[in-house]
């Protein structure tokens, strides 16, 4: 344990010799996406049902001409392959990237992720849209 981590987590000492526990960092919050797109096990193409929430997803970002967009995309482990899983997910977000392009979406204000099997929670297959520096609420 190093001296910063040290000093956050022991107690503070008051007069009197009490001590009293410091006060935890704050939890990290992420808000929830703008928009969460599951996909089948293998799937890589846009499904066909997310295509007019992802059109009114594009209005959205286009009326904010400072808006960005984060794509961030997941797939669950194929037969143990981490390397498998991170194409899939690439592909996924290629896909999505590539439908917002031809939406009318600069690419310079797509930034892509993919996590593979690396997921935070949630369905494993999946890609969610995330808004940067926004008006926009939740479509």
């Amino acid at each position: 344990m190093d001296a910063t981590t040290k000093a956050i987590d022991e107690p503070i000492k008051k007069e009197g010799g009490k001590e009293e526990p410091t006060a935890k960092p704050a939890a990290k919050t992420e808000a929830p996406p703008a928009l969460r797109i599951a996909f089948k096990s293998t799937e890589t193409a846009v499904p066909l049902s997310m295509k007019p929430p992802l059109d009114a997803l594009v209005k959205q970002i286009n009326r904010n001409d400072a808006a960005r967009v984060t794509v961030i995309a997941y797939a669950a482990a194929v037969d143990g392959q981490a390397g498998m899983s991170r194409r899939i997910s690439l592909s996924r977000a290629l896909s999505v990237r590539a439908y917002l392009i031809d939406a009318g979406v600069s690419t310079m204000r797509i930034n892509v992720q993919a996590e593979g099997d690396r997921n935070p929670g949630g369905d494993p297959d999946r890609v969610d849209l995330f808004i940067q520096d926004s008006d926009i609420s939740k479509p």
